[in-house]
């Protein structure tokens, strides 16, 4: 895992990184730290998680440079972390991961350090399944969502391609508690990365796909998902 420390003061970037070194984990993490947005801008790596100073007193503010490494890299888990808690509606326009108020609190620096590796492994997570004989791998975040037809399970994939397999939605049970997959239907299972609002009895995905929502299911799959996002 490649985590980035971006803060114009070097001490504030020395105090992050011992306390993440000093949080119990299985992940090998590699730590590099930054004292410019120009700096960061100009690393050739490919960062999971960036803990990044909005005031930098750079020629390019932290919010423009989080807009720069989203587009580098959509999976970032981003960290916001400033001495002005006036920034936290700008921040949270980027699909913020969290906004941490300095001075740092170690207790919540080291909680949402574990938060956010919880979140790399979910988006790093793979999923197998049969199909024809052949034994498929896909990523957790390149499923859409799955559709029961029958005896078998049709998977949508983020590539509109659809794989197809036996099983039941029911036996499931990894992707809808550990990665919180949302039942809105007997048919259907959904990745919530992927939804992007719910109507009255149905829901659109982000690709603008519209599946139905159950009755039986409708209150549950929103408060899961509203569930999701406040993670």
């Amino acid at each position: 895992m490649n985590i980035a420390i971006c803060d114009n003061e070097p001490i504030i970037c020395q105090q992050i990184k011992t306390e993440l070194l000093n949080c119990p984990t299985n992940i090998n993490c590699q730590i590099s730290e930054y004292y410019s947005g120009r700096a960061l801008l100009a690393a050739e790596m490919n960062f999971d998680l960036l803990f990044l100073d909005i005031e930098l007193h750079d020629t390019v503010d932290g919010l423009k440079i989080a807009q720069l490494m989203l587009e580098k890299n959509p999976d970032l888990i981003l960290i916001f972390i400033s001495a002005y808690s006036k920034y936290v509606s700008s921040a949270f326009y980027f699909k913020t991961f969290q906004f941490l108020l300095k001075p740092i609190e170690q207790a919540l620096l080291r909680q949402e350090f574990m938060r956010a590796l919880k979140k790399y492994q979910s988006l790093h997570d793979e999923y197998q399944f049969t199909q024809n004989y052949e034994r498929i791998t896909l990523a957790i975040k390149e499923i859409m969502y799955l559709e029961s037809n029958k005896r078998k399970i049709l998977l949508h994939s983020l590539e509109q391609k659809i794989y197809e397999f036996y099983g039941k939605l029911n036996d499931q049970k990894a992707l809808s508690e550990t990665h919180g997959f949302v039942r809105i239907h007997r048919s259907f299972l959904v990745n919530p990365e992927y939804i992007s609002r719910f109507e009255q009895q149905s829901l659109v995905l982000t690709n603008h796909t519209t599946l139905p929502v159950s009755r039986k299911y409708s209150q549950s799959a929103k408060e899961k998902f509203i569930s999701y996002l406040m993670r």
